[in-house]
């Protein structure tokens, strides 16, 4: 078998761990299971990573990476501004829909955070570059005849609380439809911030 590299190594906890959190909940996550799961020595995690919140934030990088890859990925370069508020959400809640416990790992991870003072800034640093991704991409296809009436981070962050309180209420109630429904009101009511350009 092949050696793997520390990157490649590293790249196997994080991916491990991701799998424990978001089947068996953060707190079945020790470095123990976390090992047994990725078929690791206890020793070489503890040697990749200096501590389990190391790992927490590692793991929320890529999970926000992905995020931000889903999201660029969904929009259409020429689609429009009005036409990207749909895409991202839209294109976002396919990711919701295929990983519920991705969902609620992703809250545990920011509950966990908030009560951890030395991890505090991980909660934040999440949700700012979720925003941040979401007004990026808003930017790049926004046309030069359209216009928000409210800031393009303000509008960023609407989209993402919105879509937010809507998985929220998804892992409670676990009806696709619903959550669907609300996702296509979501995206109505924010498209109306924008004016000008072509229908979506």
């Amino acid at each position: 078998m092949a050696r793997l590299s520390a990157d490649e190594r590293r790249m196997q906890l994080i991916d491990a761990a991701l799998a424990v959190m978001s089947n068996e909940g953060l707190q079945a996550a020790t470095t123990r299971r976390i090992s047994e799961y990725a078929g690791v020595q206890l020793a070489t995690m503890h040697y990749v990573f200096d501590n389990k919140h190391d790992l927490l934030a590692a793991v929320m990088t890529k999970v926000t990476d992905d995020v931000a890859a889903t999201v660029s990925g969904a929009i259409e370069r020429s689609s429009g501004l009005r036409a990207a508020i749909g895409d991202s959400a839209t294109g976002f809640w396919s990711m919701v829909e295929q990983d519920i416990g991705l969902q609620i790992m992703q809250y545990e991870v920011t509950t966990y955070a908030l009560r951890h003072a030395e991890l505090a800034w991980l909660a934040e640093w999440q949700y700012d570059r979720y925003c941040k991704a979401v007004e990026g991409a808003y930017r790049k296809v926004m046309r030069v005849d359209e216009k928000s009436s409210v800031p393009l981070p303000q509008l960023a962050r609407l989209v993402v609380a919105g879509v937010d309180g809507i998985i929220l209420q998804f892992i409670t109630h676990r009806s696709v439809r619903r959550a669907r429904r609300d996702i296509r009101n979501l995206v109505e009511l924010t498209g109306r911030l924008v004016t000008g350009g072509s229908p979506s």
